[in-house]
């Protein structure tokens, strides 16, 4: 699945990390926490498209 998120607001202050905030075409809004390092040339108007899946991994699935 995919989600398009267009970028509102990318917040650095003092912390390692940056926060990115995005606003999909229903309304929805998205906060993620980001690396500075991963967060460069993020800046308000982009879009930020994720791609979300969940996986079954026999080693890990919880006990029943």
């Amino acid at each position: 699945m995919d989600c398009v998120f267009r970028i509102t607001a990318v917040l650095a202050g003092q912390a390692a990390d940056v926060t990115v905030v995005g606003r999909d075409a229903a309304g929805r809004e998205l906060q993620l926490a980001l690396p500075r390092t991963s967060a460069q040339g993020l800046e308000v108007g982009l879009l930020l498209v994720l791609h979300l899946s969940a996986h079954v991994v026999p080693d890990l699935a919880p006990e029943p």
